[in-house]
């Protein structure tokens, strides 16, 4: 567990999800506008009954670290209880090192720095289990998630395929420099799939 100070002065702690947070993630899931949630996870999904929200996040909950690698950023919300606001996850190929990698920011915490951190932990905690790659799918009008690729600084290459892009980043051998800000990156290249 570890925390950080966003841009705007809120303290967030960074840890591993784990089955215990279903409860947080269903809050999480009603603070996400349809706009995010579509975003995340490329079909509409705000019309889900709350019986179907908690089928899904308890799925999404099932993490062993390994080959389902994911962690849950938490800022202090009402009495002092826990909140989450960001969740981001790594889910490995089988019989793979490369893995399809998402980040969900609520709203609300959202040009704040948190993904970019959040993204950076993903990246160390897939790179110590063995993941060398993440690929991600990308709608092109989600400027947020394709700035945040150019912020943390990996190499990556980018595929366009009809109205969604996705990108295949090439993970370090060893944990990102939390203390240097990476320079921007720019795709190595931009191919159509063949």
């Amino acid at each position: 567990m570890e925390s950080f100070v966003s841009r705007s002065g809120i303290r967030v702690t960074v840890r591993p999800l784990s089955k215990r947070d279903v409860p947080l993630m269903v809050d999480l899931f009603h603070h996400l506008s349809p706009e995010s949630l579509y975003h995340r996870f490329h079909v509409p999904l705000d019309h889900l009954s709350d019986v179907e929200v908690k089928r899904r996040v308890r799925k999404l909950a099932q993490v062993d670290q390994v080959n389902q690698v994911a962690l849950i950023a938490l800022v202090d919300g009402k009495e002092g209880r826990p909140t989450a606001i960001a969740v981001a996850r790594a889910h490995r190929l089988p019989g793979s090192t490369e893995a399809e990698a998402a980040v969900v920011v609520r709203d609300d915490f959202q040009n704040q720095g948190i993904g970019l951190h959040l993204l950076r932990r993903l990246v160390n905690a897939a790179v110590a289990v063995g993941i060398t790659t993440f690929k991600g799918y990308i709608q092109a009008e989600n400027w947020h998630m394709l700035h945040l690729l150019r912020k943390i600084g990996l190499q990556y290459t980018q595929y366009i395929e009809h109205a969604e892009t996705y990108v295949l980043i090439q993970l370090p051998a060893a944990p990102l420099d939390d203390v240097a800000e990476p320079a921007e990156a720019r795709p190595v290249a931009v191919a159509a799939p063949g």
